[in-house]
C-alpha cells in the first residue's frame, strides 16, 4: 500500500514537473518565410540501427527533394550513416543510451548549429526537457514532428503529425505534409566489405542471433544452447552464429550472403529487412516489426525453428517406387 502511494505521489510530481518546463520552454516557433526557400535539415534520433532504417524513407525523400540532409547518430550507426549516399552530414553524439545526462550533450550541439539549420525533424513520442530543450537552443526556422503522448501538442512544432501504427509510415507522413512522394521501403547505407569477399557455401546460409540490447529480448543462454545445437545437426544448411564483428559493413555483408536470419528483437532484424532477407523472429512490437514480405513469428524452441527450416529448406525427397 505504502508502495503504491509513493508511486503514485511520483508520477504526479513528474506530470507536475513536465507541465512546468513546457510552460517554461514550449513557445511557437516563429517562421522566418523569407528564408524558408533554404534546404538544410536536420534529422534526430538515428543513434540506433532500428531508429535509423526506419528513417531510410524520409532521409532518401528530403534528399531527392534538393534537402541538404544531416542526421544525429551515434558510435553505433556511424559507419551505416557515413555511408548512406542520401545523407550529406552526420553529427556523432554519445547518446545512445539516451541517459539523463544527454541533455548537456545535445544542448552542445544544438548550440554548436544554433540557426544554421531551416529544417527540424524529431520524431519522440514522450515529452522529454531534452526536446524541448535541444528544439529552443538549436534555434530552426521550422520544427517538423509527430504528437506527444498524454495528449500534448507542442506550439514549438510548426507541423506535427499524427504517429502511424508502424514507425517508417510515420517517417512517410512527415514526408507527406512536407508535399514530398516516397515509396515505403528500406534502404541502408553500406560499403564495401574484404571480409567475406571469397565466402561461399553450398548449402542455405542460415544466421542466428540471439542477443539484444536489452536482456528482457535476449534469448535465455539454455534455451539457446538447445536451440543452436540443434541446428548445427541439420544437413541440408549451413548454420552459423552472428558474432561480433569489427564492421557494421562486414556484419551487413554476411547478412547479405544469408538465406534467412533466425534473430530476436534487434538491429539486425531490421539490417535483413533493409538487404530483403526472410527473417525468422521469436516476437516484436508491431509498431517496430521488420519491415519485409519475408517475416516469420515463431518460438524459438528447436521443434519450432526446425519444423520450419525443414519446410523451406530441406530437398524434395524421390518419390516410392
Amino acid at each position: 500500500m505504502v508502495k503504491k502511494i509513493r508511486k503514485n505521489i511520483g508520477k504526479t510530481i513528474s506530470n507536475k514537473l513536465i507541465r512546468l518546463w513546457i510552460l517554461l520552454l514550449d513557445r511557437r516557433n516563429k517562421i522566418n518565410v523569407k528564408k524558408l526557400s533554404e534546404k538544410k535539415v536536420l534529422i534526430a534520433d538515428c543513434e540506433k540501427i532500428g531508429n535509423y532504417i526506419f528513417k531510410t524513407p524520409l532521409i532518401r525523400g528530403l534528399k531527392k527533394s534538393g534537402f541538404h540532409v544531416t542526421v544525429m547518430g551515434s558510435h553505433i550507426t556511424k559507419e551505416l550513416l557515413e555511408a548512406d549516399p542520401y545523407i550529406d552530414d552526420a553529427i556523432i553524439t554519445r547518446c545512445y543510451r539516451k541517459k539523463s545526462s544527454d541533455i548537456f550533450r545535445k544542448a552542445a550541439v544544438a548550440l554548436k548549429y544554433r540557426g544554421y539549420f531551416s529544417h527540424y525533424i524529431e520524431t519522440t513520442g514522450s515529452v522529454y526537457l531534452r526536446e524541448l530543450l535541444f528544439m529552443r537552443l538549436l534555434s530552426p526556422m521550422t520544427i517538423i514532428g509527430t504528437e506527444r503522448k498524454r495528449d500534448y501538442q507542442l506550439k514549438a512544432m510548426n507541423i506535427s503529425v499524427p504517429r502511424e501504427d508502424h514507425n517508417i509510415d510515420t517517417s512517410i507522413s512527415i514526408l507527406n505534409s512536407m508535399g514530398i512522394r516516397e515509396q515505403r521501403e528500406y534502404h541502408i547505407g553500406r560499403m564495401p566489405s574484404a571480409k567475406y569477399s571469397s565466402f561461399k557455401t553450398e548449402k542455405p546460409l542460415i544466421l542466428y542471433n540471439g542477443r539484444a540490447s536489452v536482456e528482457s529480448r535476449s534469448i535465455d543462454p539454455a534455451v539457446e544452447r538447445e536451440l543452436t545445437s540443434t541446428l548445427e545437426e541439420i544437413p541440408y544448411i549451413n548454420f552459423r552464429r552472428i558474432e561480433k564483428e569489427d564492421s557494421l559493413h562486414d556484419l551487413v555483408d554476411l547478412i547479405d550472403r544469408s538465406a534467412l536470419v533466425i534473430t530476436v528483437d534487434t538491429g539486425i532484424s531490421h539490417i535483413a529487412s533493409a538487404l530483403k532477407k526472410g527473417v525468422l523472429i521469436n516476437n516484436y512490437n508491431r509498431s517496430v516489426a521488420p519491415v519485409t514480405p519475408n517475416l516469420l513469428e515463431c518460438s524459438f524452441t528447436p521443434e519450432a525453428v526446425s519444423t520450419i527450416l525443414k519446410s523451406i529448406f530441406s530437398p524434395a525427397q524421390p518419390a516410392a517406387a
